[in-house]
Parts: structure tokens; sequence; C-alpha cells
């Protein structure tokens, strides 16, 4: 297999909804000086062959594209796993991937495309000069083809709404804003012999909506992937720090970490 052909996802964000550091320069305990503390919201970059998929599409998406070091001027689709602005509020870049009388397919969930269309409804709706951006195909659960890209959606908890995980090709799982995942699912991960779970950890204490470590760990280890890297990283982990304190074979993410599958 032609490396072109294999599987390539880049984590291009791995930070929370407001990155490292928050607006005034605050990087809480993250040591400043450390590039793999300085994080974009959490996203992923999927490559494989001909495709290249955004996964979220936050407030960062323009610079987490570019950050690639190549020109990128087409895209296979977009997956977005949940409503929230700093998964969603980037779609409006990605207009520049539009190609003459095609949209950009995107895949969702029902309840996000709902909340999509009334928070972007000029996407969505036929307008003189301004054709719907996007061809939406809404799933809840099981797998679909994006160009060669097998994936899976994994349904997910994240308290007050419904999150989607993502599984490309049974190596890469995506497993960021929940706090609970069906049983038969950690089971079906765990028999894929995973190359690398991306999945979140929001910091140390527990928390109402979104994994912390003790629970990340605790799901790494029901689910046995190869190489589990910590995404959705707050100012409240400094990168040197957490990687100290995880296990083996699993680390912190960071913004441009390559995972590259055989």
């Amino acid at each position: 297999m032609s490396n072109q052909e294999k599987l390539k996802v880049t984590v291009t964000g791995s930070g929370g909804s407001r990155g490292v550091p928050r607006i005034g320069n605050d990087w809480g305990v993250c040591d400043p000086s450390n590039p793999k503390n300085r994080r974009t919201a959490n996203a992923l970059f999927v490559e494989k062959g001909d495709a290249r998929i955004i996964v979220d599409c936050g407030p960062d998406v323009r610079q987490q594209v570019n950050s690639l070091g190549r020109t990128i001027k087409t895209i296979s689709g977009i997956l977005l796993t949940h409503i929230h602005p700093d998964h969603t509020c980037g779609l409006y870049e990605t207009q520049a991937f539009l190609q003459t009388g095609s949209k950009i397919p995107l895949y969702t969930s029902g309840e996000c495309y709902d909340y999509l269309k009334q928070a972007y409804p000029f996407f969505f709706k036929e307008a003189p000069g301004y054709p719907p951006a996007f061809d939406v195909t809404t799933i809840e659960e099981g797998g679909f083809e994006m160009n060669g890209v097998d994936i899976q959606a994994v349904p997910m908890d994240h308290g007050n709404c419904k999150t989607l995980g993502f599984v490309f090709d049974e190596k890469v799982a995506y497993l960021t804003d929940t706090i609970s995942m069906p049983d038969e699912w950690f089971d079906k991960l765990a028999s894929m012999n995973l190359e690398a779970l991306v999945i979140e950890c929001t910091g140390y204490e527990p928390m109402s909506c979104h994994l912390h470590y003790d629970k990340s760990i605790e799901w790494a280890r029901r689910i046995e992937a190869k190489k589990t890297y910590l995404t959705d990283l707050r100012p409240n982990s400094d990168y040197e720090v957490l990687k100290a304190r995880c296990p083996e074979t699993i680390e912190p993410a960071y913004d441009g970490l390559v995972i590259e599958c055989e």
C-alpha cells in the first residue's frame, strides 16, 4: 500500500472550546514556552487517497486547515459531532471549498442538523445567487463511506445534547464531548484492535458533561487501542505534567499531531 493510500489523521485542534491560551492571554497552569500547550478547538483532518475530511468545524477551522502546510483546494466532506458552536461555528469558512454547481457533503445527527437550520438558515435555503452550501446526510449510528474512507458513527451522550463519535477504517476512533457511550460500543471498539484512539480529557476533576482524566483512562483501558491520545485539553492541563502522569501507551495530543496507519 502506498503512503497516499494509507489512512492519515491529523489532530488539527487539541484544545477545549476556547483553546489555550484563552482570550486575555490566560494560560492557566500551562507553560507558554512549550508549543504543545498552544491549542485550538478540538478537530481532526482525515486523509486517505483522494479523501480529505474535516471533522468538527469550530472557530479555528481556517487556521487549522492552513496549518497543514500545503494548499487544500477541495474536501470530500465534513463530519460534525454535535451542536455546540465550538464544533460548528466555522462552517462559514468552509464555503471556500464550494465548487461550481456542487455542495459540500456534511454528515451529522438529526439533532445537530435541526440546530444548524435554525442557527445558520442561509446555508440550507435556496436564495437568488446563493445556492445551499451543504448536502446534509443525517446519521445516528452505524456505517457509511466517504470517498474511500469507511466511517462508523458512534452514538454518545453529552449530558445536554447527543453527540457522535467517529471511527475511520476501524483503525482510528475519535470520541469527544461525551459522558457516556452504550456498552456494546465499548465491545465493538475493543474488537477492532484500533491503532489509535483520540479521546477527550477536560482536566482532573469530574464534570457533568465531559470525560475527566480518570474516566478518559478508564475508557481507554476498556477500548485497548494500541495508542491513545488525550484531546479537548484545557488551561488546567500542562502538556508535560499530563504526559508524565499518563500510563504507558497513553499521552496528550497536541495541535499538528499526525497519526499514520499501516
